[in-house]
């Protein structure tokens, strides 16, 4: 399809980079989510990828993720031969995934996949391993992930955890600017069935793009719903993700002490799940965005690991939020997002959201209300959110943070 000619109004991030550029295109824009309990992965991937393209034909991307149980060569096999030569991008999801009739989770599984069409779409996926080099993989990917030899408008983002920031800056010197939607790969209680999918590879350590070129509207949008407390200090030394001094003491007794927890949350799982209500957070620089991190454990020596990189200078705060702030904020990243496109509700084709797996584990009776406030903000379109170990996110301030705790959303225009 030829190149669209630039349109002198031409909107965008409120940087004022141009996401997108408006076009009269009149080609019907298509999308399709289809979802399986099977147990067999094969059959899963057909069923949920059957389902989701039955009213729209050939699309020209399937966004797929499914709970950790499934044999993910065998999943790719049946979206494969459901979707012959449709690029896919996906991965592992915690305990179930969202849709739009509501949170899907169950014993034995379940798949999700979220078919792309339109005239006005183009799309290129490619993946690699991190290996030794996880800023090479982020930048071959990007390379790679390019549509037809140009920048796309965004990536979305599949990686298994652990590596995501040098994987961000690997993706910033192929391709600077460009906003990144993502989610790290997330299981329940094997490490090892955590993965990503690119087309028909699988990998249990590496990156996943998807370019997305797009005559229509496109926004994203990264989310909080955290409130920032009174409680602050220096990071005097850290090293990666471990904090082992703020204010010169002990990273994990100030923790506790800013959070007011007992001795019984600071071992374990206990402090994983105590500490989601009240995360540490850094305020972005330029635009003021809390990027929480998450405490996942407390070490002998009284260093704090967390699932993000802390610096040594940088500001910690304390942040906090209740179940209803972090529910609100499904439908404020939402309408966030439409707002960036100048979209309005009714004016939707199709919603990608990445949840945080711990933020699930903390709303999980009341799951079923992120679809409602995904339909609030969009319409009964068809959309899919999956929850995962750590999220990442295009910021105001022109620059893709990788945080916990955290949402990120993509949506697309009719």
């Amino acid at each position: 399809m030829a190149e669209p000619e630039p349109n002198k109004e031409a909107r965008g991030m409120p940087d004022g980079r141009a996401l997108f550029q408006r076009v009269r295109c009149r080609e019907h824009t298509r999308a399709g989510f289809g979802w399986s309990f099977a147990k067999d992965a094969e059959e899963a991937g057909a069923q949920a990828a059957k389902q989701a393209v039955a009213s729209m034909g050939a699309p020209g991307l399937a966004i797929a993720y499914c709970t950790q149980g499934y044999d993910a060569r065998a999943l790719l096999n049946g979206l494969n031969q459901a979707l012959p030569g449709v690029p896919v991008l996906g991965g592992t999801s915690m305990k179930g995934i969202a849709t739009p009739e509501g949170f899907k989770s169950g014993n034995g599984g379940v798949v999700g996949v979220l078919a792309l069409s339109s005239p006005a779409w183009r799309f290129q996926v490619a993946g690699a391993p991190l290996g030794g080099s996880p800023v090479e993989a982020g930048r071959i990917a990007a390379e790679h992930a390019k549509v037809n030899g140009r920048l796309p408008h965004a990536y979305l983002m599949a990686v298994t955890a652990g590596e995501e920031e040098a994987v961000l800056r690997g993706i910033a010197r192929a391709a600077p600017a460009v906003p990144v939607i993502g989610g790290s790969a997330a299981f329940d209680s094997e490490p090892q069935c955590a993965r990503v999918f690119s087309n028909a590879e699988s990998y249990q350590s590496g990156v996943v793009l998807a370019g997305i070129l797009s005559e229509l509207p496109l926004g994203c949008a990264t989310g909080c719903g955290y409130h920032a407390s009174s409680k602050r200090g220096r990071v005097t030394r850290a090293e990666g993700r471990r904090i082992y001094e703020i204010d010169g003491r002990p990273a994990a007794e100030v923790y506790v002490e800013w959070a007011g927890f007992t001795s019984g949350a600071m071992t374990g799982t206990e402090l994983a799940v105590a500490s989601v209500s009240m995360p540490l957070g850094h305020l972005d620089p330029a635009s003021g965005f809390p990027i929480a991190r998450h405490p996942v454990r407390i070490h002998e020596d009284g260093s704090l690991s967390t699932g993000a990189i802390s610096q040594t200078g940088e500001e910690l705060i304390l942040l906090h939020a209740t179940v209803d702030d972090l529910l609100a904020e499904v439908g404020r990243v939402v309408r966030t997002a439409m707002s960036r496109a100048g979209l309005r509700k009714g004016e939707v084709s199709a919603v990608y959201l990445v949840h945080c797996a711990g933020r699930l584990g903390y709303i999980l009776p009341r799951a079923d209300e992120i679809t409602r406030q995904i339909v609030e903000a969009a319409g009964q379109v068809p959309f899919l959110g999956h929850f995962s170990f750590g999220e990442q996110g295009y910021l105001t301030s022109r620059v893709n943070a990788h945080g916990n705790l955290l949402l990120s959303a993509l949506v697309l225009g009719t």
